[in-house]
C-alpha cells in the first residue's frame, strides 16, 4: 500500500511540474504600414538595354526596386547563330543582378521598327535553343520571360517572315516553355493569343493552376496600358478579355508599361484595371507623361504599394515563452492588400529574433 501511495505521489508532482512549466499563449494584433517594400518579383522596375553592373542594381535596390526589365536587340544575328559573346553577356547579366539582388525579365527582339526584319522560325527556334543552358543554370534570377522574337519590338504582330500568326506564335512559345525550367513563366502580349494558342476561352482553373503545364506557365504582358479603351489593340473584346485576365492572372504574372498619354490614361482607370488584371509590375520609365500624370492625380503611391503581392499579418496566436526542446505552435492570419499573388514557387521560413541581440533563428517546416 505505501508503494501504491509512493506512486501516486510520484505522479501527482510530475502533473503538478507539467502544469507549472505548460505554454501560456497570447495573441498579437499588427499594425499595417505604408511603406514600400522591397519584395521581390513585384513593383516598378525599369527597363534595361545596356549590359548590367553591380553599381547600377545596388543603386536599384536603395530605391527599393528588385526587377529589372533586360532587353535584348539581337538584330546582329537574325540570319545566323548567337555568338559566344553575347551568350556570355547574358550569361553576366544574370551574375550580376543574382550579386546585387535582383531579378530580370527577359525580352528577345530583332527590330524595333514596324517595317523591321525580325528572323526565320528556324533561326528563332536556334537561339532559343542556345539560350536554353543559360536560362536553366540562372532560373533563379529570372523573375520571367517574355516570348519576344517575332516582330517589331518582339510583341508578335508585325513580322517580315511571316510569323504572325497562331501556328509560329505557337511554335516559338512552346520552344520557349521547353528551354525554361517548369519553375518559371513565359509572357505574351495579348491575351488573344493565349487563347488561340491553347484553343480555349477558359481561364484557368484553380485545379490547373501551377501544375507544370504549358497553359499554367504561360502570363501576360500588356505594352499598351492605358493607351485607349481597348489598350491600342490588346482587347479584342474588351469585357471578355478583362474577364479572362482577372480569372488567368490569379496564377500567372501580368506587366507591361504604359504608352500613350489618351484620355483614358488617368488614376482611376489605372487603379480599376490594375486591380481586376493583377498587375504585378510596371515599367517605371515609360510612358513619362502618363507616370507623371498618376503622382500629380495622386495615386502613384498605391500603385507603389500594391502592384504584385503585399501580405500583412493580422494577428498570431503563440507562445509567451518557450523551454529548450519543447513545441513550438503558431497560429497567424494574413491578407494580401497587393493585387497579384506570387506567381513563382517559394518555400515558407517562420524566423524568430531575439529583441535583444537580434540572434535569427529558422525554424523547419514542410
Amino acid at each position: 500500500m505505501l508503494k501504491f501511495f509512493q506512486s501516486l505521489f510520484f505522479i501527482f508532482l510530475l502533473l503538478l511540474s507539467n502544469s507549472l512549466f505548460a505554454q501560456q499563449y497570447v495573441t498579437v494584433a499588427y499594425d499595417s504600414s505604408g511603406a514600400d517594400f522591397p519584395n521581390p518579383e513585384r513593383g516598378f522596375y525599369p527597363y534595361r538595354e545596356a549590359p548590367l553592373t553591380l553599381s547600377y542594381v545596388q543603386g536599384l535596390r536603395a530605391q527599393n526596386i528588385t526587377t529589372i526589365w533586360r532587353l535584348y536587340n539581337i538584330g546582329a544575328y537574325r540570319n545566323g547563330p548567337l555568338s559566344a559573346t553575347f551568350l556570355q553577356q547574358v550569361e553576366n547579366d544574370l551574375d550580376v543582378a543574382r550579386e546585387g539582388g535582383a531579378k530580370l525579365i527577359l525580352r528577345y527582339r530583332y527590330t524595333v521598327s514596324q517595317n523591321g526584319e525580325d528572323a526565320p522560325l528556324d533561326t528563332i527556334l536556334m537561339h532559343i535553343d542556345q539560350l536554353a543552358p543559360v536560362w536553366q543554370a540562372n532560373y533563379d534570377v529570372i523573375n520571367y520571360i517574355e516570348a519576344g522574337f517575332i516582330g517589331a519590338w518582339g510583341e508578335w504582330y508585325y513580322s517580315s517572315n511571316g510569323l504572325n500568326n497562331t501556328n509560329d506564335r505557337r511554335t516559338v512559345l512552346y520552344a520557349i516553355l521547353d528551354a525554361t525550367p517548369a519553375e518559371r513563366s513565359v509572357v505574351i502580349r495579348t491575351p488573344g493569343y493565349k487563347k488561340h494558342i491553347y484553343q480555349t476561352t477558359v481561364p484557368l482553373s484553380p485545379d490547373e493552376a501551377f501544375d507544370g503545364s504549358n497553359r499554367a506557365r504561360t502570363g501576360a504582358h500588356n505594352d499598351c496600358f492605358l493607351a485607349s479603351a481597348d489598350d491600342y489593340g490588346t482587347y479584342e473584346n474588351i469585357e471578355a478579355d478583362k474577364t479572362y485576365l482577372n480569372l488567368d492572372n490569379r496564377y500567372v504574372p501580368q506587366g507591361g508599361e504604359t504608352c500613350n498619354p489618351s484620355t483614358f490614361a488617368h488614376c482611376t482607370n489605372a487603379l480599376a484595371d490594375m486591380a481586376r488584371m493583377r498587375w504585378s509590375g510596371l515599367n517605371k520609365d515609360y510612358h513619362p507623361t502618363v507616370l507623371q500624370r498618376f503622382t500629380t492625380e495622386g495615386c502613384m503611391d498605391e500603385i507603389k504599394r500594391r502592384l504584385g503581392y503585399r501580405f500583412r499579418l493580422l494577428d498570431a496566436t503563440l507562445p509567451d515563452s518557450l523551454q529548450p526542446g519543447s513545441e513550438f505552435r503558431l497560429n497567424f492570419s494574413l491578407v494580401n492588400d497587393g493585387w497579384a499573388s506570387p506567381f513563382n514557387p517559394r518555400l515558407v521560413e517562420v524566423m524568430l529574433r531575439n529583441v535583444q541581440d537580434s540572434t535569427t533563428y529558422f525554424l523547419e517546416t514542410e
